[in-house]
């Protein structure tokens, strides 16, 4: 009730439902005293969910990783993942323990609880990451000409903005196209400040500007088409001579 969650299911395709997850990542929330010990929350899933201000109601067992009754908010708060404010956070269901022992963390205090069949671990969903790299190193403060941008396990790249050029006289006008299409989607990505790859929009030491975020993955449906770049297109694009996907994938598929 009143939740809304993006949901990686093991073994499946790691391709992002693009278009989905754009509408998926407005959560709605979860009530103050949810918990996951239900079916609806699946061992080796990570969900993404929003809590609501609650304070610091709610019952936890455990430390850590917490026993599947807990109020995930509270346990939350907890954990330090996230305030009394409440926020966004990421809740991976585990097995259970023998023993959850509880302790006094952030104002909430948790209690011992015995033997249960799941368990959550907790992790703030993390926001914008920037990069920066240059064309000629040692130029100023810029030290790299390569930037590696990279989620952790089971998530992927979602690029929020990209420059190439001096700011704020130059910027190569193709930049976030080309970044985007290399790493859109992927879990890790290298980038190089290099004029080969993203033209030279004018003289001086340019630098590559990269700002992005981390979303957990999601398969495409079995009715779409995944392309290598990430987003699921409808099978009807493949070979229509267009190029739907970043990558241009639905042009060069075999399948």
């Amino acid at each position: 009730k009143g939740q809304y969650v993006v949901i990686y299911l093991p073994g499946a395709s790691r391709t992002l439902n693009f278009c989905e997850l754009t509408v998926k990542t407005k959560v709605n929330g979860l009530e103050c005293g949810t918990n996951v010990d239900n079916t609806y929350y699946v061992q080796g899933n990570t969900y993404q969910l929003m809590c609501p201000a609650c304070g610091t109601t709610g019952s936890v067992y455990g430390t850590g990783t917490y026993a599947a009754r807990s109020s995930v908010c509270t346990a939350a708060i907890h954990a330090g993942v996230i305030t009394q404010e409440g926020g966004c956070i990421y809740a991976t269901i585990g097995a259970g323990a023998a023993n959850f022992r509880g302790s006094t963390q952030n104002g909430v205090t948790s209690r011992d609880y015995g033997g249960l069949g799941k368990s959550f671990d907790l992790a703030a969903c993390a926001g914008t990451i920037e990069k920066t790299a240059c064309q000629t190193p040692g130029v100023g403060s810029c030290t790299n000409n390569t930037m590696v941008l990279q989620c952790p396990k089971d998530m992927v790249l979602l690029i929020e903005t990209a420059s190439y050029g001096i700011a704020p006289s130059c910027s190569a006008p193709d930049t976030f196209d080309i970044v985007r299409q290399r790493c859109s989607h992927k879990n890790t990505c290298k980038l190089t400040a290099d004029i080969n790859l993203f033209g030279d929009p004018c003289t001086g030491n340019k630098q590559l500007k990269v700002s992005y975020y981390c979303q957990v993955s999601a398969p495409c449906p079995a009715s779409s088409f995944a392309c290598g770049s990430g987003q699921c297109i409808d099978h009807a694009l493949v070979c229509d001579g267009t190029k739907d996907c970043y990558d241009g994938s639905d042009e060069n598929s075999t399948n």
